[in-house]
């Protein structure tokens, strides 16, 4: 007799309501980060398929054992969702329980997608910046530009102007209404991508992933003492340009090698650290004021479980979802 069981179900609407803020996913993902650093984490590299240069899909998988849980996120981009009113990532994550292996939860990840991305740029900014940073530089305006403003301002206060710049002209227009209109910051559009970086403390970059994408960004454009996030694999930057920067990191190094078939990270620097180990404290992060440092955050699993379990938590709380039998 097989015992009965019931995991939740939760919509994107579902995961939503239940009111997770940026500061709990920015701590759900410092936690993944601490874990990873100790060697206590489980992730196998990245399941990839790119059926075109406009849409691929991925499965995401890790284990986190000091949350006790694991979990897999399928997903799928392509900049052609916005045509059929869609983000450019949707996807599922089934969040199961470490040690039974069965189901606790299976939920919309695009919302997790979201948080989660530009919670991990704010960790790893924290981590880099070695001053009071007071010009962002963002490049495209969709929907993470969105997201990272909100991450960013959690943990860099002293943020005060935004130098945003998309090739669709009417995208940051909109970005800088509405970023201005719900932040207390001066949104400059720019005519370039070049003027996006000039004199920004950060610059994000976060266009779609393609490996066909024009590759326009030159080592020189980030100004000394800067620090960039890529959270669009190495997609704006020229080939071999972040060999020029004085140190890269990135959330994944095996996953970072892993995805160079892909037509990805030709050219990079022979030493890449790994960002979870500075801010564990484990390694050093900006060893002189005047050094510029990248780096590429890829999107790593552990980010989605850390993040899905603080959601399921809270979902039961609050009683929130819908429960389904196995």
């Amino acid at each position: 007799m097989v015992a009965d069981h019931r995991f939740l179900y939760l919509s994107r609407a579902d995961v939503e309501k239940v009111g997770c803020s940026m500061a709990d996913i920015v701590a759900a993902v410092e936690r993944a980060f601490a874990e990873k650093a100790a060697r206590n984490t489980i992730m196998p590299a990245k399941h990839w398929i790119a059926p075109s240069n406009r849409r691929f899909f991925s499965a995401m998988s890790s284990a986190l054992p000091g949350v006790g849980a694991a979990g897999c996120k399928w997903q799928s981009g392509s900049p052609d969702n916005a045509a059929q009113g869609q983000p450019y990532i949707t996807g599922q994550y089934v969040l199961n329980d470490l040690h039974s292996g069965l189901p606790m939860a299976v939920m919309d990840s695009t919302w997790i997608t979201e948080m989660r991305t530009a919670a991990a740029t704010a960790v790893a900014a924290r981590a880099l910046i070695g001053h009071r940073p007071t010009v962002l530089g963002i490049i495209g305006c969709g929907l993470q530009a969105r997201r990272h403003v909100e991450a960013l301002t959690a943990v860099l206060p002293s943020l005060a102007q935004v130098r945003c710049y998309d090739i669709v002209r009417a995208a940051a227009e909109r970005y800088r209404r509405e970023t201005m209109d719900s932040y207390p910051l001066d949104v400059r559009v720019c005519e370039s991508g070049r003027e996006a970086f000039d004199g920004a403390d950060l610059v994000v970059t976060c266009g779609p992933i393609a490996p066909d994408t024009p590759r326009l960004a030159k080592a020189s454009w980030l100004a000394r003492g800067a620090t960039a996030v890529t959270i669009d694999y190495d997609c704006y930057w020229g080939s071999g340009e972040l060999a020029n920067v004085d140190r890269v990191f990135t959330d994944d190094v095996a996953q970072l090698e892993h995805t160079k078939p892909d037509g990805y990270f030709r050219g990079m620097p022979t030493t890449v650290g790994e960002i979870c180990d500075v801010v564990a404290g484990r390694s050093k992060g900006r060893t002189a004021e005047d050094e510029r440092i990248v780096c590429i955050n890829m999107g790593i699993a552990l980010e989605d479980v850390a993040s899905a379990v603080v959601v399921y938590e809270r979902a039961r709380d609050l009683a929130v979802g819908v429960e389904l039998a196995l």
